[in-house]
């Protein structure tokens, strides 16, 4: 045997077996265990220091019927309402929640919209910027008054948008829905064109049929969660997968999804897989503040239906909590369970369900909750 020629090709084998492990170890992998069979709960009073109220000033011309998104940012707070889906706009208030301003232009043309689908505040140029990706395919940029500044378009339909840094949003992909297709889940596109720079996540066909798509910040960098994936991205400002998070609810659930990615596609086996599913089967919209994971699941229980619970992670400790919904003790309840946002602060921020003390009213009350330290 000529080892002359075998030795090179060792010494080329081990070269691209190291580059390999190293950018392998590029990406951190961490896990958050979450037991949905737990039978403890807290209330959220316990994790609260202190919480605060704010009752934003709702006309009847821009009545929301539901709040979407409210971003607090400097002195103001930015909330995207409709009024039954036909009206889109945004309200600018003060940070005592009176109403200064409104961003209401429909139509086709620019500076118009028929519909927002989503919004951010920019904090690298001070503007508020809308996405209007599903009917448009635009980016709608504006100063803080709501004074029109241009607008972009993008490369294809998408719900879901968000800033990392100043030259580049980061959207969802929604053309690979189908199981049976390749591609990526994120592209980030440039800030001035529209165009795509990169892709990131590539699709995994088991679980990215679901159209939905998360963006929260920790510190730095953007986190990122797909569809059903039990997976959470951290992407560093190189726009690179910095961190994996995963979710991991069991051996149970484990089970249940190796069982459903063998099964045909809307065959009878996939269909009784479904049916007879005892377990978590949703999750999703993340928040996180430098401290607290912020994070909703819904587990299906053969006896007892569809139960909704709410989990707080505390990201240096590990320490995590089932939670139900009492902020107080006395008579208000968080809507949903889920925070809508969280502030420059750090605090958590619901919206308070006023209907339990006044069945009429159509005030839109934020309870802001300064979590306790660990």
């Amino acid at each position: 045997m000529n080892l002359s020629r075998i030795c090179p090709l060792i010494l080329l084998f081990g070269f691209f077996f190291s580059c390999a492990n190293e950018d392998k170890e590029k990406t951190d992998r961490y896990v958050i265990p979450v037991d949905p069979y737990a039978a403890d709960s807290v209330k959220l009073s316990s994790l609260a220091e202190s919480t605060r109220y704010i009752t934003l000033d709702v006309d009847i011309e821009n009545y929301m019927s539901y709040p979407r998104k409210i971003v607090f940012y400097q002195d103001r707070i930015f909330c995207l309402g409709y009024n039954d889906y036909s009206k889109y706009f945004i309200g600018i208030y003060t940070e005592t929640g009176k109403k200064v301003g409104v961003i209401s232009g429909q139509g086709k043309g620019p500076g118009e919209f028929l519909e927002i689908n989503d919004f951010l505040i920019n904090p690298y140029q001070d503007r508020i910027e809308l996405l209007s990706g599903s009917m448009q395919k635009k980016i709608l940029r504006y100063d803080l008054n709501g004074v029109f500044i241009d607008e972009i378009q993008i490369p294809h339909i998408t719900y879901y948008f968000s800033l990392l840094n100043d030259s580049a949003y980061y959207i969802h992909n929604t053309i690979h829905f189908a199981r049976d297709k390749e591609g990526y889940n994120v592209h980030q596109i440039d800030y001035n064109t529209g165009q795509i720079a990169n892709q990131i996540i590539p699709c995994n066909p088991l679980f990215d049929n679901v159209h939905s798509c998360d963006f929260f910040r920790r510190g730095d960098k953007l986190g990122i969660h797909i569809g059903i994936r039990d997976t959470l991205f951290l992407i560093n400002q190189e726009g690179e997968i910095d961190e994996q998070w995963f979710v991991d609810f069991g051996p149970k659930q484990a089970a249940f999804f190796k069982a459903f990615r063998h099964a045909p596609k809307n065959s009878k086996q996939e269909l009784d897989l479904l049916n007879d599913f005892d377990g978590r089967s949703s999750f999703g919209d993340f928040k996180s503040t430098d401290d607290y994971l912020w994070f909703y699941y819904s587990v299906i229980e053969k006896n007892a239906g569809r139960l909704h619970h709410s989990y707080i992670y505390h990201w240096s400790s590990g320490k995590s909590w089932n939670c139900h919904g009492i902020i107080n003790d006395i008579d208000q309840v968080a809507i949903g369970l889920r925070p809508m946002t969280t502030t420059p602060d750090g605090e958590m921020v619901f919206r308070v369900n006023t209907s339990k003390t006044n069945p009429e009213s159509d005030t839109i009350v934020l309870a802001i909750v300064t979590m306790k330290e660990g």
